[in-house]
């Protein structure tokens, strides 16, 4: 009776580390096909994304369009009205006596830098004449 109990106590605790592992399978397939479903809903959902957002731009444009239009303006493209707005920024940078880009900043600062350069030039070069004069004297 022994021997009995001893193997019905293996047999259910292999019983129970297979239904572990069973369950463990299980939950694993289960993860997988719910992260692939969940990978060809995000293609989807960005596909669908891409789509509405054509369709608003396009009736942005065409909006656009019918407001121009009748205002006897030229269309404008994406690209206008950037440069619109940066004319306009550019303006009000002038108004307030700011420079009207960091590139003519640059520019005007370089400028500068190559004044005084020359400047110090014409001393260093006066400077040498004068202690050759000297020198002679």
């Amino acid at each position: 009776m022994a021997k009995s109990t001893k193997k019905s106590d293996r047999e259910a605790a292999r019983n129970l580390w297979l239904a572990g592992i069973g369950v463990y399978g299980k939950a694993m397939g289960e993860a997988t096909s719910a992260a692939m479903r969940m990978s060809e809903d995000a293609n989807k959902m960005f596909e669908d994304l891409v789509q509405k957002r054509q369709a608003l731009e396009d009736i942005a444009v065409e909006t656009g369009k019918n407001i121009i239009d009748p205002m006897g303006l030229r269309n404008l493209s994406a690209f206008d009205v950037a440069g619109d707005i940066d004319n306009r920024i550019k303006k009000m940078r002038q108004a307030f006596g700011l420079p009207s880009s960091y590139e003519d900043r640059i520019q005007e600062l370089e400028s500068e830098i190559k004044r005084l350069q020359d400047e110090l030039t014409n001393l260093e070069g006066k400077k040498t004449k004068n202690l050759k004069k000297k020198s002679r004297k």
